[in-house]
């Protein structure tokens, strides 16, 4: 390797590891760590319960979502979808800068035969349902925490995210028209073709979208409010800040200190800051990043791992 490239890596590798310095540097010099045990133990055991059947629920209907998705080819096959959906979160959860994500395409190729660019297609249009909900939660969650009635610029605003997939949808056949040939174009092709070809099939994956991340929120966000004494509003506001973390420059493994800093940016106008935000974002994201380790672990681990199938250049089985 050449010793610029390795100083770069390692210089990368450093800055990943900031934020989780600075939350151990935070966690130390505010005592925050002492207060931890008491932040989880007035939580009651039964939130703490539909947080963990919340979230299983959540992905399962992320499962469906891929299960349904297109052409039925992963029809009938729900505990292999679920098996994709556990490990590429334990994953993206894990590694920085949603890296995790690459498991995604390459599980899709290894165990249902999908093209790799077409399951790249598939992963990106699924993320912009997944954003695209999470812009709705937030704008729904501000405008209660305001008590005030959405003006027009809060109309346009949610008619404008709403139409979003359908627009981006009926994007494709002029995009597909208009794509020349070549090595790019074919690119372009197999990454679109990832994408609903149907209306009704895109209105469907919203709407198991919607279920996945409406389930999702309302438990997290419960238990985020319940450990920082806080509105449900708050604690959704809470729950999409740290989610959207991953996303972050700085990204540790993990995610530590790069999600405690999201969640506690989005909560802040509302949450008086000090050592006790700090350890309840902190039982949060132990919570969360425990969860999805353990159920992506067991995901892989548990018998009956799907057998690879071989694909042709056209992405389909052999």
């Amino acid at each position: 390797m050449i010793p610029g490239m390795r100083r770069q890596r390692v210089l990368r590798g450093l800055l990943a590891l900031l934020p989780a310095a600075l939350l151990a540097a935070a966690l130390y010099y505010t005592g925050a760590l002492g207060s931890l045990h008491q932040v989880v133990l007035r939580v009651a055991p039964g939130i703490w319960l539909l947080a963990l059947a919340g979230q299983m629920l959540s992905y399962s209907a992320r499962a469906v979502r891929l299960m349904t998705s297109e052409r039925g080819r992963y029809r009938d096959r729900f505990w292999t979808c679920l098996r994709l959906i556990l490990v590429n979160n334990a994953l993206n959860l894990a590694l920085p800068l949603r890296t995790g994500e690459a498991s995604f395409p390459l599980l899709l190729r290894r165990w249902f035969g999908v093209d790799l660019a077409q399951a790249s297609g598939t992963l990106i249009w699924m993320r912009l349902l997944d954003l695209q909900v999470l812009a709705l939660a937030a704008l729904i969650s501000v405008q209660a925490l305001h008590a005030v009635p959405g003006g027009a610029a809060w109309r346009a605003a949610m008619l404008a995210l709403c139409a979003a997939p359908v627009l981006l949808w009926a994007a494709q056949a002029p995009l597909l028209r208009n794509l020349g040939d070549g090595r790019i174009a074919g690119i372009a092709r197999r990454v679109l073709a990832g994408m609903p070809s149907r209306l009704p099939t895109l209105l469907q994956a919203w709407l198991w979208t919607l279920a996945s991340w409406g389930v999702k929120l309302a438990v997290l966000g419960q238990l985020l409010a319940a450990l920082i004494h806080t509105s449900a509003p708050v604690g959704v506001l809470g729950a999409i800040g740290a989610d959207l973390s991953t996303v972050l420059p700085l990204h540790a493994p993990g995610g530590f200190g790069s999600f405690e800093a999201a969640l506690i940016a989005f909560v802040g106008a509302y949450v008086k800051p000090g050592t006790e935000l700090l350890a309840a974002a902190l039982a949060f994201h132990l919570f969360v990043l425990g969860f999805a380790l353990l159920a992506g672990i067991a995901a892989w681990l548990s018998p009956g791992m799907p057998r690879p199938i071989a694909t042709t250049e056209k992405g389909l089985p052999s």
